[in-house]
């Protein structure tokens, strides 16, 4: 279980980053118009990717705290 907190950060930095390419890789050039669910990929990428990121940011600064408690 110790293991597992140590890695979760990175795991979900991780995840940020592939969420991330995917919203840079799906995002549509200015003015062209997606059809259907495309157009909702490059967002539901880019808001994944942020609580990703900080969901990576809580569990390190709780782990720092958690290591200096005790």
């Amino acid at each position: 279980m110790q293991m597992a907190r140590k890695i979760l950060p990175i795991g979900l930095l991780l995840l940020a980053a592939v969420l991330f390419y995917v919203y840079y890789d799906t995002r549509l050039p200015p003015g062209v118009q997606a059809k259907g669910g495309d157009d909702w990929v490059n967002i539901v990428s880019l808001v994944t990717s942020i609580v990703s990121m900080i969901g990576s940011i809580v569990s390190a600064i709780y782990q720092v705290l958690q290591h200096r408690k005790g």
